[in-house]
């Protein structure tokens, strides 16, 4: 009998070590800030590109409201 068929498909005994699980966490660690050093940094970008054109808007608006 080989190793696979000794245990159900579900509980299939850890191949990892603690020393890479460790790592591989560390690795998602490392992922997710500089995820989010890219958005903060995509928002802060954009967020002054989309604050002019709302303005824009907002002035246009005002304009022909007035003219009417």
């Amino acid at each position: 009998m080989n190793r696979l068929t000794r245990f159900p498909p579900f509980s299939l005994p850890s191949v990892h070590s603690e020393k890479e699980l460790g790592q591989g966490l560390t690795e998602y660690l490392i992922l997710l800030v500089l995820i989010s050093l890219v958005s903060i940094a995509a928002v802060r970008s954009l967020g002054g590109t989309i604050q002019g054109k709302l303005t824009l808007v907002r002035n246009h608006i005002e304009k022909v409201s007035i003219e009417k």
